[in-house]
């Protein structure tokens, strides 16, 4: 077996430039199998940490007490904040005593298309860091092994490749980056070719990347080397498109790892695929239901995240505009962490008819389900009662039939009054972001 010289090297090139991600990493390594209540009590100290912080330091929190004895009542005190707060309060949630060197400033489209502009610090970065290197060894993959990045950059679209730091940083983390903003069938072509011969440990990719490599794979009827574990991220797995890509890579482990650039990594399936797990030493999640209640667990509500890391801007119930539901008890793994049993996808990946009855978004891409002539398609809710239907073909033949019978189940979940249109088009571009949306909802709740 070769020696994984880089599993050695990295961490020492990592203190040399001043960077404690590979600490908080073996800090994550070493509570991996520790006590639900212990855990809990690291949480809620760093919680509470946040919590007085913000109160002294951000205006927008002044006044607010915070009670260590019961921490987590305590944070009801606050605001459920989300991205129009972001923007119109930012001076008001930057911490004013904050003048950290490693502060920074990042920003996220979001689902609305208004720039969101948020400060984030090393501290942050680090941790969040930290927490990648976990999550890609508890899927069994370690430091410096193989890995193949599958990943939307409309930067390098536009410079043609790559800048010179990321290659320097590619070579030494073995990692190979695949551009998959704009994929073609030769493009296609080209990257089954690549995990052929680079053979990856893992491949860490959009789940709409992968997905449109597995309709290919399945439509071609190609085989592929399978990678040990494909992590999906930056979009919503649902159960139909797991199923392609399984039976695109038969031997490869598919898991899921839910995120946000405002928050970094929130959750992560294991090899049991049994919910996702949330290690909260870096987040307090909380689940809500429209009137900011708390839900039970199984039922599905919005994804509430307090970010216990970023004390420059600290990020306090932030609505990141996610569903999901908690998961009752521990994974099947024995790691003894709060679980997602599901993230639903976004608010705007779901419907909602006349009777103000909300259609997950899971619903219409079944209706695709095993179209092998359309390439790709997007349901838009334009009003309560009209729906766009995008859709690419393989080739120039129309099914009306498949058009026909996706239009009367759309009815039948909307209200038979609503009208729906179809666009042929020659391609469906991906979102400013570089993720591609299955389904977009435009209608106010």
């Amino acid at each position: 077996m070769a020696i994984n010289f880089r599993g050695i090297v990295l961490p020492t090139l990592f203190r040399l430039r001043g960077s404690y991600l590979y600490k908080y990493y073996k800090e994550f390594k070493l509570r991996e199998w520790g006590k639900y209540e212990k855990l809990k009590e690291i949480q809620r100290n760093n919680l509470f940490s946040l919590l007085s912080h913000a109160v002294n330091h951000c205006e927008l929190y002044h006044g607010i007490s915070v009670d260590s004895k019961s921490i987590e009542s305590t944070l009801n005190n606050f605001p459920i904040i989300g991205k129009s707060q972001l923007v119109d309060q930012r001076e008001r949630i930057i911490a004013k005593n904050y003048n950290s060197k490693g502060k920074y400033e990042n920003s996220s489209g979001g689902s609305t298309g208004r720039p969101v502009r948020f400060v984030q610090d090393k501290y942050m970065w680090d941790r969040n860091m930290g927490m990648k290197l976990f999550y890609l060894h508890m899927c069994g993959k370690e430091l410096g092994e193989r890995e193949l990045k599958l990943w939307g950059s409309e930067r390098d679209i536009f410079k043609g490749s790559v800048g010179f730091k990321t290659k320097i940083e590619n070579v030494l983390y073995n990692r190979k980056l695949l551009n998959s903003f704009k994929m073609s069938e030769d493009k296609i072509v080209d990257y089954i070719k690549e995990i052929d011969r680079w053979k990856p440990k893992i491949l860490w990719t959009y789940v709409d990347s992968i997905h449109e490599i597995s309709r290919f794979i399945l439509y071609k009827n190609l085989s592929v080397r399978c990678p040990d574990v494909i992590m999906t991220t930056a979009g919503t797995l649902f159960d139909s498109v797991r199923k392609e890509i399984q039976e695109a890579f038969p031997d490869s482990y598919i898991v899921n790892q839910y995120g946000s650039r405002e928050v970094g990594d929130i959750a992560c399936e294991c090899l049991e695929h049994d919910g996702l797990h949330i290690l909260g030493q870096n987040q307090y999640i909380e689940v809500v239901n429209e009137e900011g209640q708390s839900c039970r667990s199984g039922e599905i509500g919005e994804l509430v995240v307090t970010l216990l890391t970023n004390y420059s801007m600290p990020l306090i119930r932030y609505r990141i505009g996610d569903t999901g539901a908690f998961k009752r008890g521990f994974c099947r793994c024995g790691r003894e962490t709060d679980m997602l049993e599901q993230v639903s996808g976004r608010i705007t990946d779901h419907f909602i008819n006349s009777k103000r009855e909300l259609i997950h978004g899971e619903y219409f891409t079944h209706l695709f389900y095993h179209m092998d002539w359309i390439k790709a398609f997007q349901v838009i809710q334009n009003d309560l009662d009209i729906i766009t239907v995008k859709y690419v073909t393989r080739g120039e033949q129309i099914y009306e039939e498949d058009l026909k019978n996706i239009k009367a189940k759309i009815k039948h979940v909307m209200n038979d009054d609503c009208s729906i249109h179809f666009e042929r088009h020659h391609n469906i571009p991906p979102s400013a972001s570089g993720k591609y949306l299955y389904t977009k909802s435009l209608v106010r709740r």
